[in-house]
């Protein structure tokens, strides 16, 4: 084996190492088991003699558990000597951190009013903290009457792990609730979720 450590540290998810048939006679890899958010897995499961074989590692950030990664994962020959324990160590993020969800103005009146009669749309600001960074961020709408509709915001103001985002919400013909759900998605493939809801008014008489 051409290492047997591993450090992802906090962002490298995939690594490889190289397995070499040293006898004279091929040889099949075995690994023992390893978390189902960590892959460890022979390009083929033979060595032949005097060839290299990569053995990959992949850990799926989305679905380990925050915090530091330490698993060891033994390899083998099934028919020979040889092979070791492969340790394994990485530092995960937990999920995206929401700190604010809010909507201005959060009393708007329906579509058809007149211009004197206030204002027709809502901008909705998200505020989130991640140390990986921030994918996307999506609103997931139900309007008035039970329609549903999807909103992707739009990046603003970041400041080193902090970033803004916002989007706009029209207001619909029905007066009512309109309530949202912001998902926050980091570069780890991990999820947040949060809230909100703003007032839907009718014509003034």
């Amino acid at each position: 084996m051409s290492a047997t450590t591993v450090d992802l540290g906090p962002v490298d998810s995939v690594w490889r190492l190289d397995l070499r048939g040293e006898g004279t006679a091929p040889v099949d890899v075995v690994v023992g088991t390893s978390p189902s958010w960590l892959a460890v897995v022979p390009d083929r499961p033979r060595i032949d003699p005097g060839a290299d074989v990569p053995l990959v590692i992949t850990l799926d950030r989305s679905m380990a558990p925050p915090g530091s990664v330490d698993v060891t994962v033994p390899v083998s020959a099934r028919n020979g000597v040889g092979g070791a324990d492969v340790r394994i160590t990485a530092s995960v993020d937990g999920p995206p951190q929401i700190l604010s969800v809010a909507a201005a103005p959060d009393r708007i009146v329906r579509a058809g009013c007149l211009p004197a009669a206030g204002v027709a749309q809502s901008t909705v600001t998200v505020t989130a903290l991640d140390g990986t960074g921030i994918f996307a961020v999506e609103l997931a709408v139900v309007l008035p009457g039970g329609r549903t509709v999807n909103e992707s915001l739009s990046l603003g103001e970041t400041t080193a792990n902090r970033s803004t985002w916002t989007g706009r919400l029209a207001s619909p013909q029905e007066p009512g609730t309109i309530s949202y759900t912001a998902t926050v998605t980091d570069l780890e493939g991990r999820r947040s979720r949060s809230p909100g809801s703003l007032v839907v008014l009718p014509c003034p008489s």
